[in-house]
């Protein structure tokens, strides 16, 4: 566990007991509570016969249900910390007490709503610290350092505006960068990528659908680029209209190698477009994508924002098809005359895509007056 990129810390009374809580507590995520306990004038060691000491925290947050304790989350480095309870809003937990002038540290995790905003005042953790014999003071209360609420906000947008209508040959490879921005007040902790896409554009990478991501603000990670089959909750739905659902979350190191957490300010590029266009002329096809973020531990989305659309169109190049030169006997009114007409496409190829400017299904119209026969070959 790392600590929140901002925190603020309180003492307790006898200062023996600090209580790290984020600045802001974010909306939808889930934020870190650490509790460290220094032994300044209590028993000398505690290792040895008989029982460990601990301390006993009884820990309660505010709100009516927009704010609650992630089970089984109370930790610590060194496996000193162990929970008792969780009832209504008040978590106990107990730590072993260290050593004198020794620091033991042990955290849990709180998670919010959607709505936490609804919280009447800013939420701040009330704490009792009760105390094991041979410590001068046996039970003493404090309040954290009141938190702001924050509620994370994403957009999301084109690279290039140039990708809402591309043009591509038949078989020509795509790849087209999209980037998520937190632009709102909340650390996120779980994003979720969706995509519609035509069963005509096809995976340009192993023949499968493919994500490239990386955090690029406030500096460049290093990216993953896998299948999309790779990444956490991945799904994909048939549709049955010549289009395919695919969805997947990216969370933890996938979201930012440094801290697992989308924070305000943080940019993600996502490359979700390798794709192949088709090697037949078809009508135009689209591919819509959108993200969402949910509340840890729900599937409601907290946040929607419009969706991108684009529309891929396949050309086959422009053939220029004109005759050439023609032959034609003079009509002397004998039957069997001979004409001959050759046609070229001039249209201009391209070495790449061999495609490009051939003609296909060429109508050739001639008028002819009299009594004629027509033989093509």
């Amino acid at each position: 566990m790392v600590l929140p990129m901002v925190t603020m810390a309180q003492l307790s009374p006898s200062g023996q007991v600090k209580v790290i809580t984020p600045n802001v507590l974010s909306a939808c995520a889930r934020d870190t509570i650490w509790l460290e306990l220094t032994n300044n004038d209590g028993p000398t060691c505690n290792t040895g016969a008989g029982p460990v000491q601990t301390v006993q925290f009884d820990i309660t947050h505010p709100g009516t249900g927009q704010i609650f304790y992630q089970p089984a989350s109370v930790g610590s480095e060194t496996n000193i910390a162990s929970e008792v309870s969780y009832t209504g809003n008040t978590l106990s937990m107990t730590m072993e007490v260290p050593s004198l002038d020794n620091t033991n540290r042990a955290y849990f995790v709180l998670n919010a709503t959607c709505d936490v905003t609804d919280v009447s005042t800013l939420p701040q953790l009330d704490i009792t610290a009760n105390y094991p014999t041979a410590f001068p003071v046996a039970t003493e209360s404090f309040k954290s350092v009141k938190m702001n609420i924050g509620v994370g906000e994403i957009t999301f947008t084109h690279a290039s505006s140039s990708y809402i209508n591309t043009v591509r040959t038949f078989n020509q490879t795509i790849n087209h960068a999209q980037y998520i921005t937190n632009t709102g007040f909340g650390r996120i902790t779980e994003l979720t990528y969706h995509q519609i896409v035509h069963d005509s554009l096809t995976g340009s990478i192993q023949n499968k659908d493919w994500a490239y991501i990386r955090r690029v603000s406030p500096s460049v990670l290093s990216p993953f680029s896998l299948g999309m089959d790779a990444y956490p909750d991945y799904q994909m739905t048939n549709l049955g209209n010549g289009y395919r659902y695919i969805s997947f979350t990216i969370k933890g190191a996938q979201l930012d190698r440094e801290d697992g957490q989308f924070d305000p300010g943080d940019r993600i590029q996502i490359n979700a477009s390798y794709l192949r266009a088709p090697s037949t002329c078809i009508a135009p096809m689209n591919q819509t994508q959108w993200v969402t973020y949910n509340c840890v531990g729900s599937g409601t989305a907290c946040a929607e924002p419009d969706s991108l659309v684009k529309t891929f169109r396949i050309s086959a190049g422009t053939p220029v098809v004109a005759a050439v030169n023609s032959t034609v006997e003079a009509w002397d009114g004998c039957p069997e005359k001979a004409a001959s007409f050759t046609f070229k496409n001039t249209g201009a190829a391209s070495s790449s895509n061999p495609e490009v400017g051939t003609a296909y299904d060429v109508d050739l119209g001639l008028t002819f007056n009299g009594n004629c026969r027509l033989q093509i070959w």
